[in-house]
């Protein structure tokens, strides 16, 4: 009897090994499956007098432009935006900064961009905390699953933008 039992107790080892892995594979699968949901944003939206903000769409690639209003690479980005807006109808386009509201809707009239792309403010912080934003401008480009496809830091022409998102890559 013993020696059955020696004979087994390998086998019932592996067996658990196994299902123990199994469960570990399905578990991990979930938690990819889970960082696809939609991005989520933690900052305040701006809302503008008698224009209508665009709402955040779902399944929809999205394209985050940090900056500062006193920033002129910024305002170079944002020029860049407002002469090719067309090419963003089918994704987020989300300005946020720091920069005190009033600021913020200037820029945003300043550039003709109220009414055509969101504008967030970032009352807390958490653009370094939660994007890992050391300088503006940057942008984050997710696709529409909201895995994030590329990080640009500093001034970015709006060719490179457009690629990224064309090519999803």
């Amino acid at each position: 009897m013993p020696r059955k039992f020696l004979l087994a107790m390998p086998i019932i080892a592996i067996t658990g090994l196994l299902a123990l892995l199994i469960a570990q594979a399905a578990n991990n699968n979930k938690v990819q499956k889970d960082n696809r949901q939609q991005l989520q944003l933690p900052f305040e939206a701006i809302e503008f007098k008698d224009i209508a903000t665009p709402i955040l769409r779902t399944n929809s690639p999205t394209v985050l432009v940090f900056f500062n209003p006193d920033c002129a690479f910024c305002s170079y980005e944002a020029q860049a935006f407002q002469e090719n807006i067309a090419a963003f109808a089918q994704s987020n386009l989300v300005f946020v900064s720091a920069a005190p509201k009033a600021e913020v809707v200037n820029f945003a009239h300043t550039y003709q961009l109220a009414g055509k792309a969101i504008f967030m403010h970032d009352a807390n912080g958490l653009s370094d905390e939660q994007f890992g934003i050391k300088s503006v401008p940057s942008l984050l480009i997710y696709n529409a699953e909201g895995q994030l496809l590329k990080h640009f830091k500093g001034e970015t022409k709006i060719e490179a933008v457009l690629e990224v998102l064309e090519s999803g890559v």
